[in-house]
């Protein structure tokens, strides 16, 4: 896992710089690029349909997260991204109104992972761009769940929306955890 991760950043450096507006669209086209994982991704989630085939009623979509919504989001972090299962963790519930949910997510990289992001920032001058470590261990968890939402919407079949409420990066001596809090919305 450790050379997947890095020759991700390194594509990610090479191609967005780490500026946010460029992540998710390069996020997007590396999923394509990907289907098999998207295709698996999409049968093992596919929302079952009445026989009339419509789609899911709109204040189920937040039941369906509360009760799935853990392994969704670990399975898309962990088979469409690098991020390892074992140092994650999804913590979903109810939010303001039926239709919503917050979603905690934490991750932590790991000292071999640190190291990569540490080189990637000095072989491309990130730092001249103000990108810190603590920038791209949040733009890499935040941009990754945020580029879901499209792939989700299709499985759904509704529009769907992420956003980032709170975020959070702690430093040790050989780790980074980051922490993430996201609202859902749903759209008429």
């Amino acid at each position: 896992m450790p050379e997947q991760f890095a020759k991700f950043i390194i594509s990610i450096a090479e191609n967005t710089k780490f500026i946010r507006l460029d992540m998710i669209p390069f996020f997007e086209d590396y999923i394509k690029k990907h289907p098999t994982p998207l295709k698996r991704f999409k049968r093992a989630y596919k929302i079952s349909r009445s026989k009339s085939n419509l789609k899911i009623v709109k204040s189920n979509v937040a039941a369906y997260l509360i009760k799935k919504g853990n392994d969704l989001f670990t399975d898309w972090l962990n088979t469409m991204f690098y991020f390892r299962k074992t140092d994650l963790s999804v913590e979903i519930k109810g939010g303001g109104t039926s239709m919503d949910v917050v979603i905690n997510i934490k991750y932590i990289y790991r000292e071999d992972e640190i190291k990569v992001m540490e080189r990637v920032i000095k072989d491309y001058e990130l730092n001249k761009n103000d990108i810190t470590i603590e920038d791209i261990c949040l733009l890499l968890l935040s941009e990754a769940i945020l580029c879901m939402q499209t792939f989700f919407n299709e499985i759904i079949g509704y529009k769907f929306s992420l956003m980032v409420q709170n975020d959070e990066v702690e430093v040790s001596k050989n780790k980074i955890n980051t922490y993430i809090e996201l609202v859902t919305r749903l759209y008429s």
